[in-house]
């Protein structure tokens, strides 16, 4: 496949890229299956899914995705469109949302082409070796590159 990119989308892959190899990531369907109930919180054009033991970090994860915007100075115009983004209260959650293609030690995961984020809860990561706001922008890095470049396929290795 041959990829036709203006020099805005090549500059966007040179400055996002570096910021998108950092955690796992997965491209697959969520698992089917048992699906619990989620709270929904809607800003801008992001939709936060949590359960209610996560009330007090779903509104803060809310902010940060709905405040996201992308370096360098010139793609600040653009933002990130239609994004779901699932704080997992369980472990069997975290694995049936992400079809269990994440290290054991992994926290989120960026799905681009379904324009989604899987996050474990705080509640299920005591010792946070990275800040959680700095995991989830990550994240929305990936999808925000890939809704820049659709349909084009980018690398990952």
């Amino acid at each position: 496949m041959i990829l036709r990119l203006t020099g805005k989308k090549v500059l966007a892959l040179v400055a996002l890229w570096p910021a998108c190899l950092l955690y796992g990531r997965a491209d697959s369907v969520p698992a089917q299956g048992y699906v619990p109930e989620y709270l929904v919180m809607r800003q801008k054009q992001v939709e936060l899914f949590y359960q209610s033991p996560d009330s007090k970090v779903a509104g803060e994860y809310l902010a940060w995705a709905a405040a996201f915007s992308p370096a360098p100075e010139f793609l600040s115009r653009e933002s990130v469109r239609g994004l779901k983004i699932y704080l997992a209260p369980s472990e069997g959650e975290f694995y049936r949302l992400t079809g269990g293609k994440l290290p054991e030690w992994g926290v989120a995961c960026a799905m681009p082409r379904l324009d989604l984020i899987v996050v474990r809860s705080p509640r299920l990561v005591p010792l946070w070796k990275e800040n959680p706001r700095r995991i989830l922008l990550h994240e929305i890095c990936h999808v925000f590159l890939d809704q820049q470049l659709r349909p084009a396929e980018i690398p990952r290795w």
